[in-house]
């Protein structure tokens, strides 16, 4: 049996990744797809941004995931993350819509793959 060289706190990494995927629940690549490109929500949420106050927790979110982009460069690691948690738990808080918490859940899972590539498909 070939030894896997990660870190107990990768290992740790990928639990609480599939243990959120696994809430949030899995779609079929079509409907991904159709999800990714109409990924809009408030005034930060998807591609390009409009600036002002974020119009809620999501739209916070959002605004706090673009500045860690435009502090690090697109597509990192360290900024996928926390978006992958605020998102998540907006998700599951049931006092939101259905509607909101899909929003946040597509959100969630779009970067959580992106998130699985750039860590541990180097």
């Amino acid at each position: 049996m070939q030894k896997d060289n990660l870190s107990e706190n990768d290992k740790a990494e990928i639990r609480a990744f599939s243990e959120t995927k696994n809430e949030l629940g899995e779609r079929p690549r079509d409907k991904y797809l159709r999800i990714k490109f109409k990924m809009y929500h408030g005034n930060y949420c998807g591609k390009g941004n409009n600036g002002g106050k974020p119009i809620d927790k999501l739209d916070a979110a959002c605004k706090a995931h673009d500045e860690c982009y435009e502090k690090y460069g697109w597509g990192k690691c360290k900024c996928d993350k926390p978006f992958i948690k605020k998102t998540a738990k907006i998700a599951r808080n049931e006092k939101y819509s259905k509607k909101y918490r899909n929003k946040a859940k597509n959100a969630a899972v779009l970067f959580a793959v992106a998130y699985a590539r750039c860590k541990y498909l180097k």
